[in-house]
């Protein structure tokens, strides 16, 4: 969750191999523990970021 306290995908690059990391990215966005703008299509542009403080 700390990969991503500054929005962006920069966050699963940052933990490792994007095509490992994307599952549990995607899980934790259905599971409500991140964010995304679901009004624009999901790509690079896409910001994810915490959906909460988790300090």
């Amino acid at each position: 969750m700390d990969a991503f306290d500054d929005p962006g995908w920069d966050g699963a690059e940052a933990v490792g191999d994007p095509l490992s990391v994307l599952p549990t990215l995607f899980h934790r966005l259905w599971c409500g523990d991140l964010r995304l703008d679901l009004s624009v299509p999901l790509g690079d542009g896409s910001v994810i970021g915490c959906a909460v403080s988790h300090g």
